[in-house]
């Protein structure tokens, strides 16, 4: 899959967020138009998982999906609040890790 295609599942996966505060949050940083590149280009990590460009938003992607995952297990949780925290406990990744080889 491309990671204009993750990507995309990424932006459906927030705008299944109910709460209109919330989704505009995340689509604060999904539509920035220096960020959201940056996001797209990124690797997760330096090494171990999902080190590769790209790679930061297949992590967003998967972790995202887990916390759908547990959500559907425990439905007193927040889905909202679980998609934005999913969605941006690493973004900030797309600045600090470069995908140029040695990160």
């Amino acid at each position: 899959m491309t990671v204009e295609a993750i990507f995309e599942q990424i932006r459906a996966l927030s705008a299944r967020v109910r709460s209109a505060h919330v989704r505009a949050l995340l689509f604060g940083f999904l539509d920035d138009p220096a960020l959201a590149p940056a996001f797209m280009r990124a690797p997760a990590a330096k090494s171990i998982h999902h080190a590769h460009a790209g790679g930061l938003c297949e992590h967003t992607l998967s972790v995202m999906q887990l916390g759908w995952r547990i959500c559907d297990h425990y439905p007193q949780l927040d889905r909202d609040l679980v998609t934005a925290g999913c969605l941006l406990h690493d973004f900030g990744k797309a600045r600090e890790l470069s995908p140029e080889p040695g990160f």
